[in-house]
């Protein structure tokens, strides 16, 4: 619970703020005599909440006033509880004889989180709010509102632990902890058919909050902020869904394979039609989340050999575009990354990027696949990969006048192997199944980079 640790630390993830600090209570429950504790009802466990959110601001006046510490005013307080049984979340919680829905046995995690802001919840509010998902996620607790509108209205927090103003707690704010702890809840739901159901509702449960912040136009507004700076929000915003959808894709089965494509499809129609002024490239930068997460899904797909499922990621989810014509458009055409990413091309040593869509998107990308491609080189290879097979499959779905995913792959020639391997792409309905069309795409690629050199 607390902050994250800095990035010098041997064993935190990296992104962790050196400037804050870290505290994480591990909790027990046991009887007197040592045995596991009977589970607690969620009044109790509403209290247990109350309680844990009063943490942030006494570890605040632990540095402050017992050791004298500065602690800097824009390092915003973290707060997370993250509860773990051996078989099932009944085992924690007594529901007192609320009703399960039928058909949906509890899972047996449940994690919540939030960050400090001047206008969020009292700690008695925000503890309800992660008892009522813990009821819908985990639980899958049916009419238990009532029962929980009681605890809002008779308990009230203990007057040692209502948070003050500054350390009010709102909203679910990601940190890598959180993606760390999701990724590690993921492999081991994947590896057991019997828990389809809780890798559906970790998955659908991230990307929905990350599409929420995607139509949220005041959290990203539609001009006025730099490019760099509304990239870096996406970026930050999209690592856990980025990071469950690789590990999803390089882990799981085919029988999960309809999940990944209807968590990018929720994520590319995240762009919705708008109203009022608008910045033409910040407004496309909200299809910038859908493309980080094809990305992560497509190294992913390729470093596990599993190109046909690549194809379906290019072609099933489409987009009906919001200005122009309203023909449904691929992924593969959508999230082009020359379409959305407006990067700064310049390199070290007063050098430019070539392809600075490429470069940034390669780096940004890092982090994310690194647990699961640890070796620079092999990752640049699967990047150039990707690059190249998207391109091909523009260049087919956009005939005669296709555009190519131009980047890096470019100017390692990759475009000129004499056999680019399109077996598993074609499986995957890629070109029509038709090797023919494969060709002319091919062709059109090699014309098309002819034509438009960068070097």
């Amino acid at each position: 619970m607390g902050p994250p640790a800095p990035p010098a630390s041997r064993n935190a993830p990296p992104g962790y703020d050196p400037r804050s600090a870290v505290f994480i209570l591990h909790v027990y429950p046991r009887t007197p005599e040592g045995n596991p504790a009977p589970p607690a009802n969620l009044a109790s466990w509403h209290d247990r909440f109350v309680r844990g959110l009063a943490i942030p601001g006494a570890l605040a006046a632990f540095l402050t006033q017992d050791l004298g510490l500065a602690t800097p005013g824009d390092q915003p307080a973290q707060a997370g509880v993250y509860l773990d049984a051996p078989h099932s979340m009944t085992e924690l919680v007594d529901t007192e004889g609320l009703k399960s829905l039928p058909g949906s046995p509890a899972s047996n995690w449940f994690m919540g989180w939030a960050t400090s802001s001047p206008d969020g919840q009292q700690a008695p509010a925000l503890a309800r709010e992660w008892l009522v998902q813990m009821c819908d996620n985990t639980l899958h607790l049916d009419a238990y509102e009532p029962y929980l509108e009681k605890l809002t209205n008779l308990r009230q927090a203990p007057a040692d632990t209502v948070l003050r103003a500054s350390q009010v707690l709102t909203g679910q704010d990601p940190s890598l902890i959180t993606a760390e702890i999701a990724v590690r809840r993921l492999k081991q739901a994947l590896a057991d058919p019997t828990r389809r159901v809780e890798v559906s509702d970790l998955v659908d449960s991230e990307i929905q909050r990350l599409a929420s912040r995607i139509t949220d136009t005041t959290a990203h507004p539609l001009g006025g902020v730099p490019f760099a700076d509304q990239l870096a929000a996406y970026e930050k915003e999209s690592v856990i869904s980025a990071c469950l959808l690789a590990t999803g894709v390089f882990h799981g089965d085919e029988i999960h394979a309809s999940l990944w494509i209807r968590s990018l499809r929720r994520l590319i129609s995240a762009r919705r039609p708008i109203t009022g002024s608008f910045n033409a490239q910040t407004e496309a930068m909200r299809h910038y989340p859908a493309l980080l997460c094809l990305w992560a899904m497509g190294i992913s797909a390729i470093l596990a050999d599993r190109e046909n499922l690549l194809a379906r990621f290019f072609i099933e989810p489409t987009w009906t575009p919001i200005f122009g014509r309203p023909e449904p458009q691929p992924a593969v055409h959508c999230l082009n990354p020359n379409r959305i990413v407006a990067a700064d091309d310049a390199a070290p040593g007063g050098r430019r990027w070539l392809f600075p869509q490429s470069h940034h998107i390669r780096t940004a990308s890092r982090d994310t696949l690194s647990q699961i491609e640890p070796e620079d080189d092999t990752y640049r290879e699967a990047c150039d990969r990707l690059e190249y097979l998207a391109s091909l499959v523009a260049m087919d779905m956009g005939a005669p006048n296709g555009l190519p995913w131009a980047g890096e792959f470019i100017t390692r020639g990759r475009y000129q192997d004499q056999d680019p391997k399109l077996r598993n792409l074609l499986e995957g309905g890629a070109f029509g199944a038709d090797p023919e069309r494969a060709q002319t795409a091919r062709e059109a690629l090699n014309i098309w980079i002819i034509q438009h050199p960068r070097f």
